[in-house]
């Protein structure tokens, strides 16, 4: 039976809870509590390392081997010796329960090869969820606040626009600094044109092909193909924002702050599943009703129904995806329309599709 023994101490000692001492007291106590002679103790030691996180090379290497079902069970001194951090600690008992490793922590008694210690592991993993929930609604707080600032909060800006740091004195007088946008006129006039161009023709592959065709080249220089248009299309930073379009925003699962004053809209969403969007402190340049139009006949083309030579029945339309790029896979039928029996159908990626 091989019985892993993890120490751990963030500061080198001989004295106290050394490492040799924490695999004396392991190694005693094991032995004391089963009758089985037939022992093969695994020492993992990781000198040096905070129980803050478990990025430790000797616990991960001890991960390793659970999960390569070499560990029957694991002994450690004390129930911080695997992690300071709740959550951290009940995903290592998760682990350990998956794989069938018994737990024994001998300085809190914790064995989970006992009732008691099963019982043990459920509190456990019930503090942990109640950390889980308190980080994820303490970032979500935060990200209101930030999105009330209507500030850019990094990364590349989109097309039209350039982001610029300014510093500011908060209302405790202490120095702040944020992010904003400012208009860059030469880019703005080809968000302009990829708008008015796509209410023209209604298709992202035509739109794109325009964009190739007289070289307007994305935020970094690159083609705006099929996925670039789209997500220009989409952006409400270019919206010009309305009640209409703070609605719209409502009701395809964002939740929305600020008032409609024809600015444009930020969305926030980065280290939360909720999706945020903020009327910015920069101006919108599409009006409010065209962006609509162009959300309208995005979601339009979307359906299968839009394009009568994509399949209505098909079941997997769009659930099938294109090995080479990507794109979802959808049904076309050639041949003769009026009888059913010289029709042919393929499926083809949606970036073949003419109707975009």
């Amino acid at each position: 039976m091989n019985i892993a023994i993890y120490s751990r101490k963030s500061v080198y000692t001989s004295t106290g809870d050394s490492i040799e001492n924490q695999i004396d007291l392991c190694k005693d106590y094991y032995l004391r509590m089963t009758a089985n002679a037939d022992v093969n103790f695994i020492i993992y030691e990781d000198e040096g390392f905070s129980g803050k996180n478990t990025q430790r090379p000797q616990f991960q290497k001890l991960l390793a081997d659970v999960k390569a079902k070499k560990i029957n069970s694991l002994v450690c001194y004390r129930l911080d010796r695997i992690s300071r951090n709740v959550a951290d600690f009940s995903t290592t008992l998760e682990l350990l329960q998956k794989y069938n490793v018994d737990f024994i922590s001998i300085k809190e008694q914790f064995d989970t090869s006992t009732p008691m210690g099963r019982a043990m592991i459920h509190i456990a993993s019930v503090f942990a969820q109640l950390e889980r929930e308190t980080i994820a609604e303490r970032v979500r707080d935060n990200m209101i606040e930030l999105s009330k600032t209507g500030r850019w909060l990094g990364g590349t800006p989109p097309l039209g626009f350039d982001a610029v740091r300014e510093t500011y004195i908060d209302e405790n007088l202490k120095e702040k600094s944020l992010s904003r946008f400012v208009e860059n006129e030469e880019e703005l006039k080809k968000v302009n044109l990829i708008f008015n161009k796509y209410l023209e023709c209604k298709t992202l592959n035509e739109v794109s092909r325009f964009c190739i065709k007289n070289n307007i080249s994305g935020k970094l220089g690159g083609e705006l193909e099929k996925s670039g248009v789209s997500s220009i299309l989409q952006n409400p930073a270019y919206v010009k924002s309305t009640p209409e379009v703070l609605d719209y925003l409502k009701s395809i699962g964002y939740s929305v702050f600020g008032v409609a004053n024809g600015n444009g809209i930020m969305r926030y969403s980065q280290e939360t599943n909720e999706k945020i969007a903020a009327v910015s402190i920069h101006k919108g340049i599409i009006e409010g009703s065209d962006w609509l139009k162009v959300q309208e006949i995005l979601t339009s083309n979307l359906s299968p129904r839009s394009n009568p030579s994509i399949s209505n029945t098909a079941i997997l339309t769009r659930l099938l995806k294109c090995g080479k790029c990507g794109a979802n896979m959808i049904v076309k039928y050639t041949g003769a329309k009026t009888k059913k029996k010289d029709l042919s159908t393929t499926f083809v990626p949606t970036n073949q599709n003419p109707l975009g």
